[in-house]
């Protein structure tokens, strides 16, 4: 297909497919999903916004890993985004426990079962969106190289099926479909795609707070000088009711955050006030190359961009993506725990793959010009595919560490399968180097050692 479907489709009915034979998705509510989670049974099932409903399950994650004290009371510093887009389905698990006489306490069987049939959904679905997006400017072949890339040979792959309930499919799905509505707009001038901008843009915020500043790369979609942005302006000026309605819909997803904000402390505040930024000493090369959690190097695929990246000069949107990811990288190499703690590579530039993928089927699309970087290509994609899938099951077993990983631990257990010999184990973990949280939020020199 040449928008992507048949990538979309595939990912979908493989993600389905581990699932329901693996059940891997009873392990889903830990730590920071938990938390994203726990909204849906505190609002619908125990209408406990205070989150003590662990007390009466044994099942459910305790409120201390998502919970924190804040003026007296507890907050939940996560966001309301991804509960209201898995609404749909924790509602399908609800009334499927009550037919099969399975309990209705948000944790049982069809309760994890549905919400990973979601993470699928729309994980396939954002991909979808992105293949409508890239098909205005590249071929099928490069097109769907780029979506078979992200969707098999990075860590959306393991953050679509192993820790489902993460925020980044969720905000995966939503840059690609905001993208794809903001292009739209600008090609069609239909006002419903500038509605569907708003309202994606709004549960981009809900989602999660510091994903705002994607909402500029649609925006400013195609804009190259001052005179592209006051024609922007003047097009808001002619149409003020449309924009007041885009507005309203813009906020619609933020009265739940903002609601639940006021009942837990009494103000409008970030959730993460106590956690600090270090703008003066952001970190990237440690972000995009370290072996800790370096996003080039647990998805090696993503270099293919860097190619294409120099491909893009004269291609529309290329200097907006580059603001973004520019900034986007200041503000999350900038944060106190730049490797974003207990994760499977650089989990917190997942959904900027979305505008990435740009460069990326440019570097494809230049390649596979040529016979021999054509077959190049195909043989190529699977090993890094396979190297994925099967660093993502070594992450899940342990094999890889989950925040303490080196060069020298990387290549120690390179390759080998779960369960490691003794031996082999013990020379991971003489190499493995461990972190003091504390620590690392107060000390700036510690923290950049690490």
């Amino acid at each position: 297909m040449k928008n992507g479907g048949a990538v979309s489709i595939l990912f979908f009915i493989s993600i389905i497919w581990i699932t329901t034979n693996t059940k891997i998705y009873q392990q889903a509510y830990r730590w920071d999903a938990a938390g994203y989670y726990a909204y849906l049974p505190a609002t619908f099932i125990y209408d406990d916004l205070d989150f003590n409903f662990h007390k009466q399950n044994s099942g459910v994650e305790k409120e201390e890993f998502y919970r924190q004290a804040t003026n007296g009371k507890f907050l939940n510093k996560y966001g309301v985004g991804s509960p209201i887009l898995q609404f749909p389905f924790f509602v399908a698990g609800h009334l499927t426990s009550k037919f099969s006489n399975h309990p209705q306490n948000g944790f049982s069987k069809y309760y994890k079962l549905f919400t990973a049939i979601g993470a699928a959904f729309y994980g396939a679905l954002g991909l979808f969106f992105l293949g409508l997006s890239l098909k205005d400017y590249f071929g099928s072949f490069s097109l769907n190289l780029t979506l078979l890339s992200i969707g098999f040979a990075t860590n959306f792959f393991y953050y679509s099926l192993m820790e489902l309930m993460m925020s980044h499919i969720y905000s995966f799905f939503l840059f690609s479909l905001v993208l794809w509505a903001g292009i739209q707009w600008k090609k069609l001038d239909k006002p419903i795609y500038f509605l569907i901008f708003c309202l994606g843009g709004g549960l981009i915020v809900a989602t999660r707070i510091t994903n705002i500043i994607f909402l500029m790369v649609p925006l400013f979609w195609g804009i190259n000088d001052w005179s592209g942005i006051k024609s922007l302006f003047l097009q808001f000026k002619k149409q003020i009711w449309i924009l007041l309605f885009g507005i309203a819909l813009f906020a619609l997803p933020l009265i739940p955050q903002f609601w639940y904000l006021n009942y837990a402390v009494g103000e409008f505040r970030s959730p993460y006030g106590h956690e600090p930024f270090f703008w003066s000493d952001p970190l990237f090369l440690k972000v995009l190359f370290s072996y800790r959690k370096g996003w080039f190097v647990w998805s090696p695929i993503l270099l293919v961009g860097i190619f294409g990246w120099f491909l893009s000069f004269k291609k529309e949107g290329f200097w907006v993506i580059n603001i973004f990811l520019l900034i986007n990288l200041y503000v999350i190499s900038s944060w106190w725990c730049w490797w974003y703690g207990g994760s499977f590579g650089m989990r917190a530039l997942i959904e900027s793959s979305v505008p990435f993928a740009f460069f990326m089927a440019a570097g494809f699309q230049f390649i596979s010009q040529f016979k021999l970087g054509k077959y190049f290509l195909m043989v190529i994609l699977p090993w890094f595919i396979g190297l994925n899938l099967f660093q993502s099951h070594q992450y899940n077993k342990g094999v890889i560490h989950h925040d303490a990983m080196t060069q020298k631990a990387y290549w120690t257990i390179f390759g080998y399968r779960p369960p490691l010999a003794p031996e082999v184990e013990a020379k991971k973990n003489k190499y493995l180097d461990f972190t003091d949280a504390k620590k690392t939020m107060e000390d700036a020199e510690y923290r950049r050692g690490l």
